[in-house]
């Protein structure tokens, strides 16, 4: 099933259509699927029944939804994000679950928090989100003043030295075989293609570190995680249509640029049977930190 809908912001475009392929069944198979970075982020924040949990950049609220089963009927969990759209989704999301008593939306950027009273939050969660963010020292001078004393930053961040899903190629998850030529011309065009709006950016595990010790958190952890997994099953047409973040294009739309009829032809004689039965490797990787003010 496909979904036509669009967005004119790149973050609500990619995380509500182009990152499951505008597929509506694969988003919801997705969004509704066990996700081993979640709980964790949720785990280490130590989320009691009461609190009050900030969710920066929530985008579809993968953490916020989860952090409403923790804090219970007398918590709140605040969804913070720069996208209203993103927002609208959230807000439709909590009032079909009957949860949105239990729910502020908050639009700002993570590094102006003006809304959110200083010693007020009891956990903030995050995920994937400063790789998008320039001057990441801010956000940890908010999120630790948001905080109340004795209280606790959780997040997980991709590395990409690691190889995180999120920056891989075109590809990467198979072996390419006899159309090697083909998957470098795809590769080229992805790069000319991607969008220059939008920063993906590096992140260094020692680099959060320092911030969240220069802004003053009295305790902090961190836990590099590598993970290598089978590839799972999934159409041939879903997968070339996806976008990897919001500043990639589909594998597709490289493709028409990149290669002839013929050649398209070739390259997904060879990798459509390797996709649609599961036949690759996805290396993912980042850092667990959680610190307490």
């Amino acid at each position: 099933m496909s979904t036509t809908k669009s967005y004119s912001d790149p973050f609500a475009e990619w995380l509500l259509c182009r990152r499951y392929g505008n597929d509506l069944d694969e988003f919801v198979k997705i969004e509704s699927s066990p996700n081993q970075v979640r709980e964790q982020v949720l785990a280490n924040a130590f989320i009691a029944p009461g609190d009050t949990v900030l969710d920066i950049g929530t985008g579809t609220g993968l953490l916020a939804f989860g952090a409403l089963e923790r804090v219970g009927k007398q918590g709140i969990v605040i969804f913070n994000d720069t996208s209203k759209a993103l927002l609208d989704y959230c807000r439709q999301k909590a009032t079909q679950e009957q949860v949105i008593d239990r729910c502020r939306f908050i639009q700002a950027s993570a590094t102006k928090l003006t809304e959110i009273e200083s010693d007020s939050i009891d956990a903030v969660v995050i995920r994937a989100v400063l790789i998008f963010v320039t001057n990441r020292v801010n956000v940890f001078e908010e999120i630790h003043r948001v905080l109340k004393p004795g209280a606790r930053l959780s997040l997980f961040e991709p590395v990409s030295r690691l190889g995180f899903m999120e920056g891989r190629q075109p590809f990467d998850e198979y072996e390419v075989g006899n159309v090697s030529h083909l998957v470098s011309k795809v590769r080229a065009a992805y790069d000319q293609l991607s969008n220059p709006l939008v920063q993906v950016l590096e992140i260094d595990e020692r680099e959060l570190i320092s911030h969240a010790l220069a802004v003053g958190f009295e305790e902090i952890y961190a836990d590099l995680h590598v993970s290598i997994s089978q590839a799972r099953p999934i159409s041939w047409d879903t997968y070339i249509r996806r976008a990897q973040n919001p500043k990639v294009p589909s594998i597709l739309e490289a493709m028409q640029v990149a290669l002839t009829e013929s050649e398209i032809q070739q390259l997904t004689a060879h990798f459509l049977p390797l996709v649609e039965s599961g036949q690759g490797k996805i290396r993912g990787g980042g850092i667990y930190l959680t610190a307490i003010k």
